[in-house]
């Protein structure tokens, strides 16, 4: 309840907001979208991340769960993968895992890595500096 007052608050006051793992799925509910509880594969050292006009980078991953953001919402970066879920007794299958997402209505940018955890590469750290910079700054 109290994250999600500190959320609501800082839309309030247009502050930028920049939510990683955990906080980036918050961010995704908060706003019109919701989460696929469980996907496989994401918690693991690294995998491949794809970002439009700039290649493919390596991320840290520890998360399980899957953002699905809603349509005003822009995925920036995802890893390509198939992946059947059952969601609420339904398949559903999946061929991108959104990783990063821009929430431009309330300045805010969702990273579904750790770019302050040592382990994240340093291209993709790079890259999540600078769509603060440019995007929720």
């Amino acid at each position: 309840k109290e994250e999600i007052l500190l959320v609501q608050e800082a839309i309030e006051l247009n502050i930028p907001i920049l939510g990683i793992c955990r906080g980036a799925q918050l961010l995704c509910c908060l706003t019109g979208g919701w989460l696929i509880q469980h996907i496989e594969n994401h918690v693991t050292n690294t995998h491949d991340v794809h970002v439009e006009n700039k290649g493919v980078f390596k991320t840290n991953s520890c998360h399980h769960q899957m953002m699905v953001p809603s349509a005003d919402q822009k995925v920036l970066a995802y890893s390509f993968e198939t992946l059947g879920v059952v969601e609420a007794d339904n398949n559903i299958i999946i061929e991108r895992v959104p990783e990063v997402v821009h929430f431009p209505k309330i300045r805010a940018l969702g990273i579904q890595g750790h770019p302050e955890w040592p382990s994240m590469p340093k291209r993709f750290s790079d890259y999540c500096e600078q769509l603060i910079s440019e995007l929720i700054l």
